[in-house]
């Protein structure tokens, strides 16, 4: 049995699902627990939580009113709290413009209102006495807009957002705030949402266990941010470098009013990949292979970030049409002709690839990646799979330059390197950006597109070294 160590935590949303299994970790900690909840089954969670050899107190009260905020403060009757753990949240399916103002509100006033005044009356004590825990729990629908789940994912874009903005201003007081951002978890959570006919409500989802075990340990190391899951660190890094409309589309899919019934989806991403075999979303990340190398040089245990703790971005004018641009990266025969770092890319199936690059100090990088999103002669889009040595994620975009003169051609990635290092380690490591590596090798594209040659000067007495010429007009 656990031993109390005096320490009190406060856990919303705690009669079920990731709040229950926080409350749990807590107790097991050895925190004594003040738990809270709408609902009366957080009278019998906190039976439940005793066994465990805490003191428990539970407070049945509405979180998205102020009053119920004041009820919960009221009942930690003059106690410091060592750590808030703010889990309380809702969702609401549907279309939005289907949806009542009532039913509208109670989601904002739970998931943002309600949340931020209850730490904003606990932080300040907290402040006050140089210590103290918070976790919120965010999520990664934060990251996308959420179609028949607008005011959810909304919602907990503020909550990701704001809990890095609090971390960053209390900084240097002694109080640590994290924000665990889980997937689609195994609650109750969709069902109470109406979306059980959903192929979102329908697929396989984390254990709140696992989560919860996650963000409790993130808290108490200190950390900002932590993602549950191998699958959700990768969701995350590919909706930074994809266009919103893309990802409205894609969440209108798993979320739309009987979604779960199209089992098929014939204008799916995976149906479009499959237009246009394993090409060419992880040739960006090629086209980048010292800059990922360069993370992997610096690897040494543990993925603890998602991939957006680097973000790179360039582009480079090119004065041919983006149709030409689009085909010629899609015939990989091409990529070595400017990729100065890429030595094979090996074919695994219509929608993976398996690539290997030169890194710094001879070393070689290899990795798996998939296309995930493609647009003829507008987007290609890769991500990396789950035997990659970082998480990473990346897009290249063919857009019409003003004036019909020619295409930009823009890059993304993000990726993240171990914890402690920065772009700064990479910088070092290279002697330059990893950006401009990536500006370099896009040059290198310009000049054998426009010329049909690449300049240099390593080892050429001319200064110019010749390539083959590409037919742009033809080249598939």
């Amino acid at each position: 049995m656990t031993r109390s160590t005096g320490k009190l935590a406060i856990v919303t949303g705690a009669s079920t699902g990731i709040g229950y299994e926080l409350a749990k970790c807590c107790a097991a900690d050895g925190f004594d627990l003040l738990i809270a909840a709408d609902e009366t089954e957080i009278h019998q969670a906190a039976e439940d939580f005793k066994q465990l050899g805490v003191k428990v107190d539970a407070v049945e009260a509405d979180l998205a009113t102020p009053e119920g905020v004041e009820t919960l403060i009221a009942a930690t009757e003059g106690r410091s709290v060592d750590a808030l753990l703010a889990n309380a949240g809702i969702g609401l399916g549907g279309a939005f413009l289907d949806q009542g103002l009532r039913e509208i509100r109670h989601v904002i006033d739970t998931n943002i209102t309600g949340t931020i005044y209850l730490a904003q009356r606990v932080g300040r004590d907290m402040r006050s006495r140089g210590e103290g825990r918070i976790l919120f729990t965010g999520s990664i629908a934060g990251f996308t807009p959420g179609s028949f789940n607008a005011t959810y994912n909304a919602t907990k874009a503020f909550v990701d957002s704001f809990s890095f903005a609090l971390r960053n201003e209390l900084k240097d007081t002694g109080v640590t705030v994290t924000c665990l951002m889980p997937g689609a978890t195994e609650t109750e959570f969709f069902e109470r949402a109406g979306m059980t006919d959903t192929r979102i409500g329908q697929s396989k989802k984390d254990d709140p266990a696992d989560v919860a075990k996650v963000g409790f340990e993130a808290m108490m190391n200190g950390e900002g941010d932590v993602v549950a899951g191998w699958k959700n660190k990768v969701m995350s890094a590919v909706a930074l470098v994809t266009p919103s409309d893309v990802l409205a589309e894609q969440h209108r899919k798993r979320a739309q009013p009987g979604s779960a019934e199209d089992k098929t989806n014939g204008n799916g991403l995976r149906s479009q990949v499959a237009k246009h075999p394993v090409l060419t979303g992880t040739v960006v990340l090629a086209s980048a292979g010292l800059a990922y190398a360069a993370a992997r040089a610096l690897t040494k245990s543990g993925d603890t970030a998602i991939a957006r703790d680097v973000h790179l971005e360039t582009s480079i004018a090119i004065n041919k049409s983006p149709e030409e641009l689009y085909a010629f990266w899609r015939d990989f025969s091409n990529l070595p002709l400017f990729m100065k770092n890429l030595e094979s890319v090996s074919v695994l199936d219509a929608t993976r690839s398996h690539w290997a690059a030169r890194g710094p100090g001879g070393t070689n990088v290899e990795w798996d990646a998939e296309i995930f999103n493609e647009i003829e002669n507008q987007l290609i889009a890769w991500r990396s799979l789950e035997n990659a040595d970082v998480v990473n994620a990346g897009s290249v975009r063919f857009e019409s330059a003003p004036s019909g003169r020619g295409t930009l051609v823009r890059v993304t990635m993000n990726y993240n390197p171990p914890a402690g290092k920065t772009v700064a380690s990479l910088a070092e490591l290279f002697g330059v950006e990893p950006a401009q590596l990536i500006k370099e090798d896009l040059r290198r594209l310009k000049q054998l597109a426009e010329a049909g040659e690449i300049a240099t000067i390593e080892g050429q007495t001319s200064g110019r070294v010749a390539a083959p010429r590409v037919n742009y007009a033809t080249s598939k």
